[in-house]
């Protein structure tokens, strides 16, 4: 391939004579510019950035799995590398390091194999534990809990946390509610601020008062009947006897 010489050009560009431009100064990689004052001269493109335009070089699949390239751009082919290698990351400083996880939002971060961290600072270190909502945490023992809320707290293996700052802290517990605490195994809190420590049963109400519901057992009495089954219900310190089943 033969190379032009530029002086060899005959230039019909307004306040440029041929002979202005010494194609001898030039090296691989310039380009020829002109301003609007008629000055010309051989010059680099500058290098591609977030804020100026410029050239870029591609990334190789091993780069775009890395993920750690700022200068370089990903191709189509090198996006599914990156998003099916450790998980999706969707968003600046948010961190997917557990197999097929999913981190969307500042600092979010999904450590555990199969979790969904969505929200500032929203954490799943467990295996298919879910944290939505800002602060919203589950606990490094919380395979498969769900926390969701400002701040909500699934501590518990199984547990769940609806509401900001609900804390299900036992095991399988279910705390739904503003403040709601379910701090023993198979527990339940549904209420503002309503704290259940009782296992195995269930608190609703608001604020911990003395009108609230309680079930004061899961395992419920046998009544008169053969086969028929009463559920004790506490209303405000009365118990009454619920019928739940007939069989």
């Amino acid at each position: 391939m033969s190379k032009t010489n530029f002086d060899d050009i005959e230039l019909e560009t307004p306040g440029i004579e041929a002979g202005e431009i010494n194609s001898a100064a030039a090296t691989d990689g310039q380009v020829l510019t002109a301003d609007g004052a008629g000055a010309a001269a051989f010059e680099a493109l500058p290098v591609a950035s977030v804020t100026v335009s410029g050239i870029v070089e591609l990334a190789t699949l091993a780069e775009a799995q890395a993920g750690t390239d700022t200068a370089r751009a990903v191709t189509p082919s090198g996006l599914p590398v990156r998003i099916g290698a450790t998980g999706q990351v969707a968003s600046s400083n948010a961190t997917a390091a557990g197999s097929s996880a999913v981190a969307i939002g500042n600092v979010a971060a999904a450590a555990g194999p199969y979790g969904i961290a969505v929200g500032n600072y929203a954490t799943a270190p467990a295996d298919s534990a879910i944290a939505i909502g800002g602060y919203a945490t589950v606990g490094a023992g919380g395979a498969g809990a769900v926390a969701l809320g400002n701040s909500g707290d699934a501590a518990g293996g199984q547990a769940v946390a609806i509401g900001s700052g609900a804390n299900a802290a036992g095991a399988q517990a279910v705390a739904i509610g503003s403040g709601a605490i379910a701090s023993a195994a198979h527990a339940v809190a549904i209420g503002n601020a309503v704290n259940n420590a009782t296992a195995d049963s269930v608190k609703i109400g608001w604020n911990n008062t003395t009108g609230f519901v309680h079930f004061t057992t899961f395992t419920p009495t046998v009544g008169v009947k053969t086969g028929t089954h009463f559920l004790p219900v506490n209303l405000g310190g009365t118990v009454f006897n619920v019928l739940v089943s007939n069989v």
